[in-house]
């Protein structure tokens, strides 16, 4: 295989990306690299590095993201987690700019782009709330939330352009089930053509 299939689904902090990829078909392989950042080991000097940047709201470097997601595709490979020649990825988190989608251009094709759209002071309400329930640091303080927000809205936009012909845009506001409808409704219209 010359290189992986990969849906991307973008959205700003908190509008639901990894919940909605949860929902996927299993036919589709979730790699979150928030989630792969979360979780990773902190007694290394990438997982410190990693950290200190998530605490104070900024991105990890791009060739840090890339770097991270090969291994954890590696890793997924050889534990029978993600067969490439039967799945697709559904990418969360990466590419974040023009460079990490250049960095992945050359071992990943992205045949769709997912766009969660979502008023920022709706990201705010519900990245407060999660940090509350689930304990996340990177949630807790609105100056970290508003920041992430505004990096996210900077560089994604860029992106974004990058993949027009490829984007499908869904109103990321209601129930999780209200939103998968929407997500899987445009989804099969994209691919049908």
């Amino acid at each position: 295989m010359d290189k992986y299939r990969a849906i991307v689904i973008f959205g700003p902090p908190g509008s639901g990306k990894g919940t909605q990829a949860k929902l996927f078909p299993k036919r589709y392989v979730h790699f979150s690299t928030g989630e792969m950042c979360r979780n990773v080991d902190t007694s290394t000097n990438l997982g410190k590095r990693i950290r200190e940047r998530i605490d104070a709201g900024n991105l990890i470097s791009d060739g840090m993201i890339v770097d991270l997601l090969k291994q954890n595709l590696k890793k997924s490979i050889e534990s029978g987690g993600y067969d490439p020649n039967e799945q697709i990825i559904l990418l969360d988190g990466i590419p974040r700019n023009p460079e990490q989608a250049v960095m992945i251009s050359s071992f990943i094709d992205i045949t769709a782009v997912i766009s969660l759209e979502i008023p920022d002071e709706e990201i705010v309400k519900r990245l407060l709330k999660r940090a509350k329930i689930e304990g996340r640091p990177d949630d807790a303080s609105e100056d970290i939330i508003r920041n992430r927000i505004k990096i996210y809205n900077q560089q994604t936009h860029e992106v974004l352009e990058m993949y027009l012909g490829s984007v499908i845009k869904i109103n990321g506001l209601g129930t999780v089930e209200e939103v998968s409808a929407r997500i899987f409704s445009s989804f099969s219209k994209k691919s049908s053509h």
